[in-house]
Parts: structure tokens; C-alpha cells; sequence
């Protein structure tokens, strides 16, 4: 918990005393890890889904949790994985190091970044996540 936390000792609270807290970060990385590997079509799916619901702050707990997990993937790949935050989902995150690319995962978190800030500001939501989606690295040969 206190690596999840970041340093956000009431991020962590939260999560301590909140189980639907942990859980929904759950649910936000088997999406995350489904996702991956899915097509267009559930990619787009899954946006519709995500920009049709009124809770904003769903939407940024995801974009949180993912931003979180492909930083992590990150770290792993550039040898530091120790500084890993997710650190109940070593194989997951080990998996993904080995099979998408650094550089997909370094854009990707550009685009995170990006869109979270379009999310903050008057941008249609859908459009947003459309491309959140779209750009979602996917398994395939990693470059070293």
C-alpha cells in the first residue's frame, strides 16, 4: 500500500479504510489487461462504455491506475523495477516488459498525460477515450 500511495498518505488511508477503493483498481487493471489484447471493436466498446458514465472521478481513477501501471512496465524495462509501485502484479508487469514495445509504452504515457488533461478541460469525452483506446500498446516483439 504505501508503494501504491506514492507518498499520498491520504491516497492510502483512502484505500485502507475504503475496500471498494481496492477494488475498483482491480477492476481497472483486468480492463487494462484485457484490453491489451483486444480488438477495435471492444477497444471502442469499452470508451463508449467509460464516456457515457457521469462519474468523472471513475474516469480519472482509471487513468491514474493505468498511468501507474505503464510507468511501471517502464521501469521494469529500463532495469528498475524495484521502484515499481504495483509491486502485487510483478508478473504482470514483467510480461508486458517483455512483449510491447518501450517505446509504445512511452507514448502511451504521453498520451495518458494528454488526455487527461483534455478530460479536465471542455473536450468531448468520447472523442478522448476514443483515441485513449486506439493508442493502447498491444502485445508483440519488444525493441531492446
Amino acid at each position: 500500500l504505501a508503494r501504491l500511495s506514492g507518498g499520498r498518505l491520504g491516497w492510502a488511508v483512502d484505500q485502507l479504510h475504503n475496500p471498494s477503493r481496492r477494488d475498483e483498481r482491480k477492476t481497472h487493471l483486468e480492463a487494462l489487461w484485457r484490453l491489451t489484447s483486444a480488438d477495435r471493436l471492444e477497444r471502442l466498446a469499452f470508451a463508449n462504455a467509460l464516456a457515457t458514465d457521469r462519474d468523472n472521478q471513475a474516469r480519472f481513477s482509471l487513468l491514474e491506475t493505468w498511468t501507474s501501471w505503464w510507468r511501471d512496465v517502464l521501469l521494469t524495462q529500463s532495469g528498475s523495477r524495484d521502484a515499481c509501485s504495483n509491486v502485487d502484479c510483478q508478473e504482470q508487469i514483467g510480461q508486458h516488459a517483455r512483449t510491447i514495445q518501450r517505446t509504445a509504452v512511452f507514448a502511451y504515457l504521453g498520451t495518458l498525460k494528454r488526455i487527461e488533461g483534455y478530460l479536465r478541460h471542455t473536450v468531448n469525452a468520447r472523442l478522448a477515450l476514443d483515441v485513449l483506446m486506439l493508442n493502447l500498446p498491444s502485445p508483440g516483439k519488444r525493441d531492446q
